[in-house]
Parts: C-alpha cells; structure tokens; sequence
C-alpha cells in the first residue's frame, strides 16, 4: 500500500481557504507537514502573489529551515520567523503585531504555546496575538490534540482539521529506567556496544553532568538562550554540522529538549533514544526527531520511569495553582491580591503584565487542568500507573494493559534477571534440602518479597514469579527415593527441592 502523505489529505482544498480560517493539521514525523508548505502551498502562493509567514519556536529549527528555503530559493515568498520575535516585539512596543503583508502564516510544531507555557509566560501573548490576525493560520503537530482542544473549547473557535493516523511500530521496544544511577548504567552499556544513541534530558545542567562523565563519546546540546550552559559547553560548529547534515557524528548526542520539534535527524546507524521530559507531549516530540527511513529502520525506546508519589506532589501543586488562578478569574485583580498576597506562584500562572496590572495565562491555565485530568488517569492504572499510561500511547498495551505488540520492560528487572539467570543456572539439578546452605541461598538469591516486605518462600510464590517474569526456571519436588541405611534398613530420602530450566513458549 502506498505511503499517504499530507498533501494527499489535503489535496486541493487549500486554494479554497479564506481569511480567518483556522486549519489544524495532525500527523508524525516524515508524512510530510512541511514538505506540503515548501512546495504545494508554495506554488499556490506564488501564482496568486501572496506570501508565507513561518514561525518555528527553535532557533536549532529556524536554522535549518532558512537553510532549506534559500537552497530552494523560496525566499521570495516565505519569510521564517519565530514566535518569541513575535513576544519580544509586543513587550517591546505593547502594541498589536502587523501582519498585513502575509496572506498566510504558519504555527508549526503549534504544540509550543501549550508546551512552552510552563516555563515562558509569553506563549499567550504570541498565540492572541495569531488566533486575532484575520490571516489564513495552518497550525501543524504531531500532538495538536490538546492546542485544539484549547481553541476550539476555550476560545471557542471552529477549526477546519485534517487529520492522520500516528502508528508508533516503529518503536522496536519500550523500556522504563527509574534512577539517574540506572540512566549512566544504560550509557555505559550502550558505549560499550558501540550504538549510536540519543538522551533527551529535561535539564540542562543534568544533561551536561551526564555529557561530562562521557566526554569521549557523547556531543551536549541546550537552548541558545541558557547562558550557564549553551556559550560554555556546546560545540557550535557541531550543531551547525548536525543540523546541516541532519546527522551527528559522536556515538551518543545528549540534548535537552531544545531539540523536541523540527530537527531531523536521518541516521539509520540511530538506534536508541533515551527520554527524561515529563511532558509527554514534549516526549514524543522528542522521539519525532528520528526521521524514519523506511520500513527497516526502527529504534529502542527508553523513558525515565515517574513514580506515583511525584505524579501526587505535582498534582497538589497544580491544584494549587489551579485554585488561585480561578479565584482570579472569578473576582478579579483587587480580591486576588487581597487573598494571595503572600503566596508565591512559582508557576508565574497569574502574572504582571508589562504595561501593569496583573493576567491570567490562559494557555498555562488550560494546561495545567489537561495535566491534571492526565495524572488522574495515571493514577487509575494502579502500579507502575506511568508506564502502563505511556505504553498504552505508544500501542504496546490496550486500555485494559493487554500486550498489542510486545510487553513493556523495567530496566533494572530486566538487569536483575540477567544477573539472576547466570547465577540460577550454578542451582540447576541440583538436589535442595530444607534447612540446607545452599537451599537458603537459592531463596536469598530471588528475595521475593510480598507489599509487607515479608520474605516469601514458597514454591507456590516462586515459580509464579518466574512465571509472571518469563524466565525459564520452575522448582519442582521429585520423588523420594528409597535407599538402604548402614544398618540395612530401607529409608527414604528427605524431601527435596530441584531447579529445572524449561523452554519457554
């Protein structure tokens, strides 16, 4: 079956579109999203003399997307920009932005207002300042559900959707890390056997630790705009290779999530990418950067574990803000400061406005209830809520956590059954009595234990965890033999345990 693309969904239809149109485009990496602006909308525009605005919201991506248009010479028509251009200017000027010589403006990767509120408080005012332009937007993601959600549900806006299925097969397999000290354990392991990888990490000083404990084989990468970490440690002329080639040359790239929308990177030697982003909408952004190279080409999937006790933490705190930000919105800026004069919004969700006066941000307000209403569900999973949450987005498991495709794995369990495996096959025919050294090490070597921290020793428990951890052991008793003591008198021998290795299904 041939490949659909973008342009195949939209056919036509575009030349049809009319100011004040909102369009939202869903669909993965490598359909061709942007293909379909630089070429088709591109040659429309063109014979009708109108013009392109394209904002992109990385500096990496405005870089390489110049490069892309002038080597096509498409500049006469498109114009890059970014959207903090557009919120510098407003703080700037506090005046309305002018896009009256474009016809048509492009949100790519439009996730970001979303996204990026959490930590920048002027995606609202960028994204006003579009949705209120009059112009033809084409607002294009991977992850336009939540964005569309907002517009079409709190700005109450129709929007005219073309939308394509995201299949994730090419995920070869998921696994879950739950420490920093298993994430360096996995780096080594991956140097050693030589696999060209990528680590997301969320901070920039977490991703440079781990870069500089591997300096020989990894390459660091973070925002322009962290001065702590961007104008000492990243190699400029790497990225400038990387973006130019969309490739890196070290074994291992360690970058932020700087690169979460819009690079590409076009290497089928890229085999594992390892993401620590609690966003999930930024995570798998992040995984996008792999352009995929046809049916062969896959890759391992790695995602730092979250806990049910962080997720409850966040939760408060997003309550929390939640509470004042509705406090705000229902009795204005007086009563709020009257109520909330000592508290500190760290979330900077109720905010200074530049010219005075004080303003909800509506995009962090929105998103924090989508966070909210995420972690709940999270929380309806029950144990390991995160990664059975996770695996079910990337369709390893259906809502009811029955494997699709291949079951989900926990590193350091399966490190544990490596580990294991070697030192139960030294047990293997081996005959076990009770009260024996070695039949207390066999139980110790396991150490299952139930939710009381009790040890737990029966054949019964034991063989249900092989069982349950598909490992190819079960404890059987044999029969008793009859033997003849010094004394001639026939005995049995005492019961006995014995560790046999079985070929799994």
């Amino acid at each position: 079956m041939a490949k659909k693309w973008v342009s195949d969904e939209i056919g036509e239809s575009y030349k049809e579109w009319k100011n004040g149109d909102i369009i939202t485009i869903t669909a993965g990496t490598g359909v061709g999203k942007s293909h379909f602006i630089k070429n088709g909308l591109y040659d429309w525009a063109k014979s009708q003399n109108k013009k392109i605005l394209f904002l992109i919201h990385r500096t990496n991506c405005v870089e390489q997307f110049k490069l892309e248009i002038k080597r096509d010479n498409k500049t006469d028509v498109i114009t890059i920009k970014t959207y903090q251009s557009i919120e510098h200017k407003y703080l700037k000027t506090i005046e309305d932005c002018n896009f009256d010589k474009y016809d048509y403006i492009v949100l790519d990767e439009f996730h970001y207002f979303m996204s990026d509120a959490q930590f920048n408080i002027n995606t609202d005012i960028s994204f006003d300042q579009l949705i209120n332009s009059g112009k033809i937007l084409i607002c294009m993601s991977a992850t336009a559900k939540n964005m569309t959600k907002y517009i079409q549900n709190y700005k109450k806006r129709e929007t005219i959707p073309y939308t394509m299925p995201i299949e994730f097969n090419f995920i070869r397999s998921l696994t879950f890390v739950n420490s920093d000290e298993s994430t360096e354990q996995l780096l080594e392991e991956l140097i050693k056997e030589n696999k060209k990888s990528i680590f997301f990490i969320n901070s920039a000083k977490k991703a440079y630790n781990l870069h500089k404990k591997f300096k020989e084989h990894t390459m660091f990468n973070c925002s322009k705009s962290n001065d702590d970490y961007y104008k000492k440690y990243v190699d400029k002329d790497k990225v400038k290779s990387m973006l130019e080639n969309e490739r890196f040359e070290d074994l291992i790239l360690i970058t932020t999530s700087t690169m979460d929308a819009g690079v590409n990177i076009k290497d089928l030697d890229l085999k594992t990418i390892y993401v620590d982003i609690p966003d999930t909408e930024v995570l798998k952004q992040c995984i996008g950067r792999k352009r995929i190279q046809g049916n062969g080409d896959s890759f391992d999937l790695y995602i730092r574990n979250i806990n049910g006790r962080s997720l409850e933490a966040k939760r408060r705190k997003l309550e929390k803000k939640r509470e004042m930000a509705e406090y705000f919105k229902e009795n204005g800026e007086r009563e709020y400061l009257k109520k909330y004069y000592k508290s500190y919004d760290s979330t900077i969700m109720v905010y200074d406005k530049t010219e005075g006066g004080k303003k909800l941000n509506e995009l962090m307000y929105f998103k924090s209830l989508l966070d909210m209403a995420e972690i709940d569900d999270i929380k309806m999973y029950g144990e390991y809520g995160y990664c059975k949450h996770m695996a079910f987005m990337f369709d390893f498991i259906d809502r009811t956590c029955n494997p699709i495709r291949f079951e989900y794995k926990i590193y350091e369990y399966e490190k544990k059954k490596l580990t294991l495996n070697e030192i139960l096959n030294s047990f293997v025919g081996e005959k076990l009595y009770r009260g024996d050294d070695r039949h207390q090490q066999l139980i110790d070597v396991i150490g299952l234990r139930d939710g009381r921290n009790r040890p737990q020793n029966s054949i019964g428990q034991i063989n249900e965890y092989f069982k349950e951890n598909k490992m190819p052991y079960i404890i059987t008793i044999p029969p008793r033999k009859s033997y003849r003591d010094e004394n001639n008198k026939t005995k049995k021998e005492p019961t006995h345990w014995m560790l046999c290795k079985i070929v799994m299904k």
